[in-house]
């Protein structure tokens, strides 16, 4: 019987490999069969607020809101594999402790012929990223909106954006100084020594204060804070 112990030590070893992947994965992943969980890793639990094998039997609509939300999920997912598709899509799901969150759901069928039979599901924590694209979003609201003007640069003095606040005050379209340098609303008012003084500062410092004299579109000289 040497052969079929050195077999069976060769799948011992196949399945701890596998079983470490699977705990050690920073994704949920589950195994679900008529939509009914049947092995899962840690981090899919943790995702969604239960203990160990806590959710193995259930099916999954523990994972979503409503009822709705199961049947509408599951009619789209097995729909897609059933045409031998990948199914993606950013959906939201529900925790043990009833808190919704945002959330990937990447699955794919293991016989594409019967993929009610056997299925593969990796779920994605998107809270983070989601609040991360909502900051961007007030602040890209708040520098759009600002009665101030604003320019942004690179380190090389390139500018990267404007606001309409910068139009209005400057005359120029913002398409027109985006990749320009902001010397072109020098006005010739200041000397090499003012400008110097200034970029030191600004280096130095991380920020500049003060008046200038700048030149609009149209050619006329204004003072500025």
């Amino acid at each position: 019987i040497t052969q079929r112990k050195a077999a069976e030590a060769r799948l011992k070893t196949v399945l701890a490999q596998q079983e470490a992947l699977l705990d050690n994965a920073i994704v949920g992943i589950v195994l679900l069969k008529q939509r009914v969980i049947i092995q899962c890793n840690r981090r899919f639990e943790e995702m969604f607020g239960y203990g160990k094998d806590e959710m193995l039997g259930y099916t999954s609509r523990i994972l979503y809101r409503t009822d709705k939300d199961y049947q509408a999920i599951g009619e789209r997912a097995y729909g897609a594999l059933e045409r031998g598709e990948v199914y993606l899509e950013e959906i939201q799901l529900q925790r043990k402790d009833g808190s919704v969150f945002w959330g990937y759901l990447h699955g794919r069928a293991l016989d594409w012929n019967r993929p009610y039979e056997g299925s593969v599901w990796i779920y994605t924590d998107r809270t983070e990223q989601r609040q991360a694209q909502e900051h961007l979003r007030l602040a890209a609201s708040v520098f759009e909106n600002a009665a101030e003007g604003i320019m942004i640069t690179d380190r090389k003095a390139t500018i990267l954006a404007a606001n309409r606040a910068f139009s209005k005050i400057t005359g120029y379209a913002i398409d027109e100084v985006i990749g320009k340098k902001p010397n072109l609303l020098k006005s010739n008012r200041h000397d090499i020594a003012f400008y110097q003084q200034m970029w030191w500062v600004l280096i130095h410092e991380d920020k500049w204060s003060g008046e200038i004299f700048n030149r609009r579109c149209n050619g006329d000289v204004y003072p500025e804070q």
